[in-house]
């Protein structure tokens, strides 16, 4: 049995995955033996291919069709042996920081469900990785809302996602970085496939909580994440599930029901024409 697997779900993103790949084996844990899944949702760029070439070491999961974020862990999830679990995006590269903190800190934390670390881009700019549970005005004033270019609502939102300083409790983490017990991860009932792209990382982070654990932050543990490039070829459909996948979740945990999910439903679309309409518009006037 490994200490340590590593699961990466992958969709149309072969160059940034083997750079991913690529640092992990340049940059493996210290402390802890590991192994590396990679499930691969039905790509056409060839992923599969490459994978197998480059890295014949790490177990390739192929779909066959598109399954989304939360069912490619759980797919990852059954072909694991690891003590612990980490959820890690395609579009990231490690360092020699990467695991070991995430790994100490679980082995001298039992209270600790779960543990992320931080994330910087390219540039060396942070990159949010600490989630909080949303309400109807976190959809609002979100990076993905219609309104998203008020410089006003852009104040509010950075307070609301506030990047700790230093070790931290938290509400929820992203799941692109997520560091979890993989005994807990079965018990809780692993991640919710109702949610296809989004929100599925929060909805895990609750679910922990509620089991008696506890979710922390870790900043000495750090990568580089390609912000969205895993996603950013597909905007707009991205964006389309991360309204969907709002929806559910507030009809999961607001106890919504009809009549009202049809209202919420229709406000969820109506918000998503408005960000697409204002989108388009902005596009075309920097033109």
């Amino acid at each position: 049995m490994k200490t340590l697997s590593i699961i990466i779900v992958s969709y149309n993103c072969k160059e940034y995955l083997l750079n991913c790949l690529d640092s992990i084996f340049s940059h493996p844990p210290k402390i802890a033996e590991f192994e590396l899944i990679v499930v691969d949702n039905a790509s056409s760029d060839g992923t599969v291919v490459a994978v197998r070439e480059r890295y014949p070491q790490v177990k390739l999961v192929p779909n066959e069709e598109n399954l989304g974020f939360a069912a490619g862990c759980n797919t990852g999830f059954e072909h694991s042996t690891g003590e612990y679990i980490l959820l890690l995006n395609p579009d990231v590269v490690v360092n020699d920081t990467s695991f070991d903190p995430l790994i100490g800190f679980l082995n001298r934390t039992p209270e600790a469900g779960a543990v992320i670390g931080s994330m910087v881009d390219a540039n060396g700019e942070p990159v949010p990785n600490v989630r909080i549970v949303p309400t109807v005005f976190d959809l609002l004033i979100s990076r993905k809302s219609f309104i998203a270019w008020l410089p006003s609502l852009g104040k509010v939102r950075d307070k609301r996602l506030a990047i700790p300083g230093e070790i931290a409790e938290i509400e929820a983490g992203g799941g692109g970085y997520f560091l979890v017990r993989s005994e807990l991860y079965r018990r809780i009932g692993m991640m919710d496939t109702r949610f296809f792209l989004f929100v599925e990382d929060i909805d895990f982070s609750i679910r922990i909580r509620k089991a008696g654990y506890k979710i922390y932050y870790l900043p000495e543990a750090r990568i580089i994440h390609h912000w969205g490039g895993s996603t950013s070829k597909h905007m707009t459909r991205s964006i389309w599930h991360h309204h969907i996948s709002l929806f559910k979740f507030f009809q999961k945990y607001r106890h919504i029901r009809f009549p009202m999910d049809v209202i919420w439903f229709s406000c969820t679309v109506s918000h998503f024409l408005l960000w697409f309409i204002t989108n388009r518009l902005l596009r075309i006037a920097r033109r």
